[in-house]
Parts: structure tokens; C-alpha cells; sequence
């Protein structure tokens, strides 16, 4: 790959997460769909214990919202 001599620099935009909780609903286009975003914004030490534990809820409450949907669907199909 060509190098180049250019100097780089970074500039911090002041891009910074709200210091309190937001909820935005918005509504766009003919059908209804969803999409759910939790982030968390503390910074907290890593360790494998808490990441697979914040892993497995979120893969049961994703089992969950499939489970409601098909339950939802077939209550609609009836």
C-alpha cells in the first residue's frame, strides 16, 4: 500500500452521551416496526462475568419479543 507523509491530527467534536435518560418515538412510513437501543454510557472495568451475563439478557429478551410476536400473529390469524 502507497504511504503518504501527510500529518494527521484528530479534532474532538464535544460529541458527548446525555446525562439523562431519553425516549424518542418516531413515526415514519406506512408500516409499523421497531427497533430497541439500550446503551449504557457509565465506563465500567470489563470483565468477562459481566459481559456474558448482559449477553445471555439480552439473547432472552430477544427470545422473548419472538415469542410475543408469533403469539400476537396467531391471535391476529384466528
Amino acid at each position: 500500500m502507497p504511504v503518504s507523509e501527510k500529518k494527521e491530527s484528530f479534532r474532538d467534536l464535544g460529541i458527548r452521551p446525555p446525562a439523562i435518560k431519553v425516549d424518542k418515538i418516531i413515526n415514519k412510513g406506512a408500516d409499523p416496526k421497531s427497533l430497541v437501543v439500550i446503551v449504557f454510557n457509565k465506563i465500567m472495568p470489563y470483565n468477562s462475568k459481566d459481559a456474558f451475563a448482559l449477553s445471555s439478557f439480552a439473547d432472552v429478551m430477544n427470545i422473548k419479543l419472538i415469542e410475543q410476536f408469533q403469539e400476537e400473529k396467531e391471535a391476529f390469524m384466528e
